[in-house]
């Protein structure tokens, strides 16, 4: 008997023995599960030991009483009439489990550019850590400044794992005229049931030297005469030479 609050949608089992044989197996939804058909043999002064593991899920928030207040997880065995030893007890109660607590934590970090030009990368690592008690499925980084999507090395995460992504950004003009690259990530899963979850946060700052270089060449025409009132032209040829966009 499980309490309301739980969802039984099957189970599996395994079993060992010395000597004989018998069977493991699976069934579905809720119950009654045979773990062992009518007529079933056991030799003499051997057992058959079954290990039974139930799936459920919870159907709201309401963690369930325990065993000592008439709750838990209770489950009963039976064997067929006339064949049990009714000094035996075949009921036991386990206290329910922690409820479902989804989270994900985010650390961001950016590696050395490998320039401060247009056209220079900056790669950036992201450490994602399952910190609820459900696994994680369908693992992504949101990164608005990537050229592309992070990759992961991977996408289901067990409670309490961790694991990598990698993302790279290609310096602009931009970044190089605002002296940084500034970009926020969160990190995102699939849980078993309800919708995705949402790390906080993480942001990366990355610093770019800034180096304004202006170059003049001034070039001188051919005068229009030789006498008081002739002229010459000048040009004055100036290339920015730096990194940075160059204004009035």
């Amino acid at each position: 008997d499980f309490p309301q609050e739980i969802d039984v949608t099957g189970a599996s089992w395994t079993c060992t023995t010395a000597g004989s044989t018998c069977l493991s197996g699976t069934g579905s939804g809720a119950g009654p599960y045979i773990l062992a058909n009518d007529a079933t043999p056991i030799l003499a002064l051997t057992s058959h030991i079954y290990e039974l593991t139930v799936r459920f899920r919870y159907t709201d928030l309401v963690l369930p009483a325990d065993c000592a207040s008439g709750g838990g997880l209770s489950n009963t065995i039976s064997l067929p009439a006339g064949q049990e030893d009714d000094s035996l007890t075949n009921t036991a109660c386990l206290a329910p489990p922690a409820l479902p607590n989804t989270g994900l934590t985010l650390l961001k970090t950016a590696g050395t550019p490998t320039g401060a030009a247009v056209g220079a990368t900056v790669p950036y690592s992201f450490s994602v850590t399952n910190s609820g008690n459900v696994t994680l499925s369908n693992l992504a980084i949101t990164d608005a400044k990537l050229d592309g999507p992070a990759t992961c090395l991977s996408l289901t995460l067990a409670p309490g794992a961790s694991t990598t992504c990698n993302g790279l950004r290609t310096l602009t003009q931009q970044d190089l005229d605002d002296g940084q690259t500034e970009n926020t990530a969160t990190a995102t899963g699939t849980p078993p049931t309800g919708g995705p979850v949402t790390s906080p946060p993480s942001t990366a700052v990355v610093q770019h030297p800034q180096t304004p270089l202006l170059e003049l060449v001034k070039t001188a025409g051919t005068p229009t005469g030789e006498t008081v009132g002739s002229t010459l032209e000048y040009q004055f040829a100036l290339t920015n030479t730096g990194n940075v966009t160059l204004t009035n």
